[in-house]
């Protein structure tokens, strides 16, 4: 009798041992899928020529020995230690052409291009008339968005006027036609775009570059909440709602923050201007950079 309990003891755990390998070969794979690079994404960052990063030493190199003088400065702004201008100084450098552009965005942003877009492809975002990218750099984010809504009409602004010469390079190069680009900043719009409506709006590490939400340090969450935003941040955020169309209009920001006093006070400033948060669409990206 004893033998039959023990057999059968023996027959479950085996069973329950089975079923709990096949269930972690299962997260395995689905780990694996979330992690791959949809093949469009890929595609597309090729054709756009981001190519895989180097080792650091081995891309000094090349950048260069390609580029020259032109090269050497985009080094030394992006390893500049002032606080101040160093990171629009190291936009306009890298912007000096489109292809020095490109192999130090492959270098500096490729992880951040894949990462971001795999994320978004997988949440199936469908525009159907307007697309606006703020802070579009070189506009490789704003070509992706083009070739992939294709039935959109696609708009990247900025700050530097080098890099958006790259942008428009970049679109003629890839043949795309149902995007443009202007050199503006969205606190300050022309007529023309501030009076636009948008299906779509995307912005990728700009609140992050606008300096401290807050002045001082905070003691606890309820001390972060408590301070005011910076009149910068608000009206940041207040014109990214007045551009979104009001039925439809959806905002997507993937900003870098130092800790999440600094995540609570963004999502703050997006309530109070009007843009509720969906946090089941929240998510934290991991990538080298």
């Amino acid at each position: 009798m004893s033998r039959k309990k023990h057999h059968a003891v023996s027959t479950a755990q085996k069973k329950r041992k089975a079923l709990a390998a096949r269930e972690k070969k299962a997260r395995r794979r689905e780990r694996r899928a979330a992690s791959r690079t949809p093949a469009e994404v890929a595609q597309f960052l090729a054709k756009a020529g981001v190519v895989k990063q180097l080792p650091e030493a081995a891309w000094r190199k090349s950048l260069v020995d390609r580029f020259g003088s032109d090269g050497q400065k985009v080094i030394d702004q992006l390893h500049s230690d002032s606080d101040d201008d160093s990171t629009s100084d190291f936009y306009s450098a890298k912007a000096a052409s489109l292809d020095l552009a490109l192999a130090a965005n492959s270098q500096c942003f490729g992880g951040h291009y894949e990462a971001f877009l795999s994320w978004m492809v997988r949440a199936g975002f469908h525009p159907s008339k307007c697309v606006l990218e703020v802070g579009c750099d070189i506009g490789v984010l704003t070509c992706f968005y083009a070739e992939h809504f294709p039935q959109a009409q696609v708009v990247g602004i900025d700050r530097c006027k080098k890099s958006i010469d790259c942008a428009r390079q970049l679109a003629e190069r890839l043949h795309l036609r149902n995007v443009q680009f202007h050199y503006a900043d969205v606190r300050q719009l022309p007529e023309d775009l501030a009076n636009q409506k948008f299906d779509l709006i995307t912005s990728t590490c700009v609140a992050c570059f606008m300096g401290h939400f807050w002045g001082g340090l905070s003691r606890c969450i309820e001390d972060t909440l408590a301070r005011p935003i910076r009149p910068g941040i608000l009206a940041y955020t207040k014109m990214l709602s007045s551009l979104l169309d009001d039925q439809r209009g959806k905002l997507i920001t993937f900003e870098q923050f130092h800790d999440v006093d600094e995540l609570a006070i963004w999502v703050r400033a997006l309530n109070d201007a009007g843009v509720g948060v969906d946090c089941n669409m929240a998510d934290f990206l991991e990538y080298k950079s």
